[in-house]
């Protein structure tokens, strides 16, 4: 019996991987989606802002979406540089409202669609790739995949290496402790970003009477300093959680920022954490995870229609816009100043976030911050930000606050 042979094979069913296996499938494309999960395990990043809206009309989710009775979110309240709270009404957007959501029944609807959009879902975990006789040969625990062009979507924790990716550059370095809580009754349906000398923490409602809260901070710290002890500098983080029962221990996530220096070539492309991550504190990941699948699957059918020149122009698109987020970032960690002898918040003031080891582990990853004052790669330079950057863009502040969502 011959192994499945199609026009794309998108590794990943997370939001980008799916988006981008569904704008193939819409177009014409035969696609393999391969997620090795069934979409059972928990999952990060559940707070939509409003923007969400225009990606999911574009996929035509949008009324499926309304229909999942996901919890409403009012906005987003801080405190970040002042004790005083700063708001984002999402009553002045003009969507009106953002979502809290269950990640996992969000992923799974992504799927469902796709499935039902003629994309073949293989729930498997891929092992490796490679290229021969101008075709993908893509080594999954189910089977041996063949395709025209090959999609990486798989996340910053792939269990594969893909040679022809470049390697990652790191901005910043960074960890997450992240645990759900189970609350009496919903008390505080904002998402709330509070400030420390350890770092940063954001907290939200979830479906089903639970808060997810995760404290970002340096590698270090997560050695000596538990959740409570975290917690216990976030005032109203904390409040946030009174009479709440934890639903399962703290877990470690990996919080860097990075991008790679290659992430398309001739019928391949990355896409989503695969190719570059968001700080978190931009709250911004979903959203622009969907739009990258939307504009990864346009780019994968032009590559397929002959375009030999479209790799590089998203290559550079995605540079261009990882230099312009790490300028966003460093003005809103500098306007934080209240924590001066805190090595959280000198490395991210002066532009110095980034190691080259992985930072979970602490075992070296042999993939590099560069010395230099940028890493350039064919016409494409990523740049660290310039002094110039000292503040926050125009009319991103409110009251002396900085806010996730933006």
């Amino acid at each position: 019996m011959s192994a499945p042979g199609y026009d794309a094979v998108v590794i990943g069913g997370g939001p980008a991987g799916s988006a981008a296996a569904l704008t193939l499938a819409r177009g014409g494309a035969a696609v393999a989606l391969i997620e090795q999960t069934q979409y059972e395990d928990l999952r990060w990043g559940e707070t939509l802002s409003p923007s969400v809206r225009a990606p999911l009309e574009t996929l035509g989710l949008w009324q499926r979406f309304t229909r999942a009775n996901h919890l409403p979110s009012l906005g987003v309240m801080s405190y970040w540089g002042t004790s005083e709270a700063a708001y984002r009404d999402y009553a002045f957007h003009p969507f009106r409202t953002g979502w809290h959501v269950d990640r996992r029944r969000f992923d799974a609807m992504l799927a469902d669609e796709c499935a039902a959009s003629g994309a073949h879902l293989w729930h498997a975990r891929a092992v490796a790739t490679h290229r021969e006789s101008a075709r993908w040969h893509v080594v999954t625990t189910a089977d041996v995949l063949h395709s025209r062009l090959l999609v990486n979507a798989a996340g910053r924790h792939a269990s594969f290496v893909m040679p022809e990716a470049g390697q990652r550059w790191f901005s910043d370095c960074a960890v997450a402790l992240v645990q759900t809580f189970e609350v009496e009754t919903p008390r505080f349906a904002w998402t709330l970003i509070e400030s420390s000398a350890n770092g940063w923490a954001y907290s939200a409602p979830l479906p089903g009477n639970r808060r997810v809260v995760m404290f970002v901070t340096e590698p270090q710290v997560v050695r000596t300093a538990s959740m409570p002890d975290l917690l216990a500098a976030v005032t109203h983080t904390r409040r946030a959680l009174q009479n709440a029962g934890p639903c399962h221990a703290p877990l470690v996530q990996n919080a860097s920022t990075w991008c790679r220096t290659r992430l398309a070539g001739h019928m391949w492309l990355c896409l989503g954490e695969a190719a570059t991550t968001l700080d978190p504190l931009s709250g911004r990941g979903l959203a622009r995870a969907l739009m990258d699948g939307i504009a990864g699957g346009r780019t994968a059918l032009a590559m397929l229609a002959g375009d030999d020149n479209i790799a590089e122009r998203f290559q550079s698109r995605i540079h261009r816009r990882f230099a312009t987020d790490r300028v966003t970032a460093l003005g809103y960690y500098r306007a934080e100043r209240r924590w001066t002898d805190s090595s959280f918040w000198r490395r991210r003031q002066d532009g110095r976030g980034g190691h080259s080891v992985d930072v979970v582990s602490g075992l070296h990853s042999g993939e590099s911050r560069p010395s230099r004052s940028s890493v350039s790669h064919g016409s494409t330079t990523l740049s660290p930000p310039t002094s110039s950057a000292g503040r926050p863009p125009p009319g991103r502040r409110h009251r002396g606050g900085a806010h996730k969502g933006l």
